[in-house]
């Protein structure tokens, strides 16, 4: 719960708010307590003659107002709580951000405005406050915390993080049910000044176009809806403060709640019709036959679950191939969408449009390169990665530098290029011949890999840091470190495709972070723009200006729609708390999966990091992903053969992590029936 300093000036109202915990605890409500201060923060620098300055109901922090935010936040506020919940019988600790690392901050730019110390979470670290619950205590936490080690900025004073803005990532973190924000209002109200009991994204989208959200609020409304986004099934109000403010919270009648408007009534209130009913097999009248498809029709979902017409509910480990990030239905993305459908879906790459400069900034800034080319797939980032490499051999006097070499097992696309650099007969065969110039050499070996560059001088060298498609192939950090001591010895480009594990997927924005391995070129796609169609290639500053008008281009890329997604996606994966989050996931999940393969000799290995994962079957792990979607109605796919893929979505629970695992162990139980092999042990305690 969060509630502002207006609300704690007094010892009075500080000791409601402790009686008022008290009552939550004495329910059974483990409880967090996030403050404010802005109101002791104001009273103070008055004091102290150093004026006031807000730019959409935040305050713009100098050095001086970030040292009075420290001193405040962090000794004052914090510690007067604290008080006063141990008087009323509350085992208490003040905390700040730099305390167990709890937050980092960087620095928060609001219509690219700087705002001085102002930040935004960039990693949130629950271990601290998760050990003072199991302790039988309430964090108190001020969100003032210092710029993360990745950030580049001044170091010498904290950053103030508006505690409204912290809410949503700790609770995203900690898989909080219930999320509140107390206030000096009943809630949020209309243009009518009525209080409204419910709130959706697009009802709140609608209040802030109409000017009616203005001040402090504006950051209330987002956090509640960046919180609702992360758990979709939580309670989360806008509620007032006072005598037994948590219980009065919690009442259906008090406040308002926000809420996911279900599909049908979204598209209802926007005019659109119904979905009719449509026969499976229609749908495939008259397409191309190259998918082998299932019979089942999807209409719908919600977060990690999709719908089918009939109302059957699957478990989506899949993700669209890793694609859906956000999962389906997401509301804040669904709210962006449409009101940008309401503005402009294109305006080609000869004009300019609001969202290219911040997303191409966020993309350098998360992956330590310089400049971005948009395009609208993952193969269509590789193929113009691979016309960059060529044409920066032959502007740097080496013509006769055309050739690439790949690595076996290695996927790139469909596309004529990309397929050149793609391993396997199957994809290749069909299409022959290949764009020539390719030497493929086996992952893992560099002294192939070097005597490869040695023979055909080749212009790049490109290469996936967890193959994806190739069985979730993790290559060592040795490998990835000693590929790009290679690459800069020979002159050679570095090309990392990142198309399946970048953006988040694996705990860092880069799987090859994890090394220490900058790439000269880094290749993004997937879930990018969280379901549209989308990709991009990201370069070093001194490959920048290789490509210059006229020599690529797309009609599509990088338009307002998809760069609108992709905002909406890189704020929660920074701001939101989701980063953290797909970390935190991807361990409990390999952890059931390793459980689950320390029971069933057939599962030889687990693969991968954060929410990119696979278990390796000696037989039959074709026919455990079909028994996993018949049986168990969840949704995985099979990959080279003997893996099977699991990609949930970034929004995935722990509850659906638990239930995932439940039915991967039920669907492991259904294939060894009257196999050879035998389950070593019931797997007694296997869900986290």
């Amino acid at each position: 719960m969060k509630i502002g300093g207006a609300q704690l000036e007094g010892a009075a109202e500080r000791k409601e708010l402790a009686e008022a915990i008290a009552a939550a605890r004495a329910d059974g409500l483990e409880v967090v307590l996030v403050h404010g201060g802005g109101a002791q923060i104001r009273a103070l620098s008055r004091r102290m003659n150093i004026p006031d300055e807000y730019h959409e109901g935040l305050r713009i922090t100098d050095a001086a107002t970030a040292d009075l935010a420290l001193m405040t936040l962090g000794g004052s506020v914090g510690r007067t709580l604290v008080q006063a919940l141990e008087e009323s019988g509350v085992r208490a600790v003040s905390l700040t951000g730099a305390d167990g690392g709890i937050f980092t901050a960087r620095p928060h730019r609001v219509g690219g405005r700087a705002l001085g110390y102002v930040g935004v979470p960039r990693t949130v670290r629950p271990g601290l406050i998760e050990a003072l619950l199991t302790w039988g205590a309430v964090p108190v936490i001020a969100t003032v915390a210092p710029l993360d080690p990745a950030e580049e900025g001044d170091r010498s004073h904290f950053y103030n993080i508006n505690a409204d803005h912290a809410v949503a990532p700790l609770a995203r973190a900690l898989g909080c049910g219930t999320v509140l924000f107390l206030t000096d209002v009943e809630g949020v109200r209309d243009g009518t000044g009525v209080t409204m009991e419910e709130l959706t994204p697009a009802a709140a989208a609608d209040l802030r176009a109409a000017g009616i959200l203005q001040g402090g609020m504006i950051p209330k409304v987002d956090a509640a809806l960046d919180a609702l986004a992360g758990h979709p099934d939580a309670v989360v109000k806008i509620a007032p403060a006072g005598p037994d403010s948590v219980r009065r919270a919690l009442h259906p009648a008090v406040g308002t709640r926000f809420a996911r408007a279900e599909r049908e009534e979204e598209a209802g209130a926007a005019g659109i019709a119904p979905e009719p009913e449509i026969a499976p097999r229609a749908m495939d009248a008259h397409m191309v036959r190259n998918y082998a498809r299932a019979e089942e029709l999807f209409v719908g979902g919600s977060g990690a679950e999709l719908r089918t017409a009939d109302g059957t509910r699957y478990l989506d480990f899949l993700g669209g191939i890793g694609v859906s990030a956000l999962g389906h239905g997401h509301p804040e993305l669904a709210a962006a969408l449409a009101d940008q459908a309401h503005r402009t879906l294109h305006v080609s790459n000869l004009f300019r449009h609001p969202y290219t400069e911040e997303v191409a900034e966020r993309l350098a800034r998360l992956t330590g390169l310089e400049a971005t080319l948009f395009t609208n797939s993952g193969a269509e980032a590789n193929e113009a990665a691979l016309k960059l490499a060529r044409k920066y051999q032959r502007d740097a006097g080496h013509p006769e530098r055309t050739g690439f070499v790949a690595l076996e097992g290695g996927f790139h696309g469909r596309t004529m290029g990309a397929l050149s650099v793609t391993s396997g007969a199957a994809y290749r065969t069909p299409f022959e011949p290949m764009v020539p110039g390719t030497t493929f050499v086996p992952s893992g070996d560099l002294e192939a890999l070097a005597r490869a560059i040695e023979r055909t001088h080749p212009a790049a060298v490109i290469v996936e840091p967890i193959q994806g498609e190739g069985g979730i192939v993790e290559l060592d950090a040795d490998y990835l470190r000693g590929v790009r001591s290679v690459c800069t010895d020979t002159g050679t480009l570095l090309i990392h495709d990142e198309i399946q594990s970048g953006c988040g997927r694996t705990g860092t924005f880069l799987a090859a972070q994890a090394a220490g391995v900058t790439p000269d070129v880094v290749t993004l796609a997937k879930p990018l723009a969280a379901g549209l169609p989308m990709g991009a290639m990201v370069v070093s500053e001194r490959l920048a200006g290789v490509l210059r008008p006229g020599d690529h281009g797309s009609t599509f890329a990088g338009g307002p729609l998809a760069l609108r997604a992709a905002l909406v996606f890189l704020r929660l994966l920074e701001e939101g708390g989701l980063a953290a989050s797909v970390a935190e996931r991807g361990r409990r999940m390999r952890a059931g999966l390793e459980r689950l393969a320390a029971s069933f000799p057939v599962v030889t290995e687990v693969r991968g990091r954060g929410l990119m994962l696979g278990i390796r079957l000696s037989e039959g792990a074709a026919e455990l992903k079909d028994i996993l979607y018949r049986e168990q109605r969840l949704i995985a796919n099979c990959t080279a053969r003997d893996v099977v893929r699991f990609l949930p979505p970034y929004v995935v629970t722990d509850t659906q992590i638990d239930e995932g695992l439940g039915r991967i162990e039920a669907a492991l139980e259904s294939l060894h029936t009257g196999s050879t092999y035998t389950h070593r042990t019931q797997l007694e305690g296997s869900r986290p």
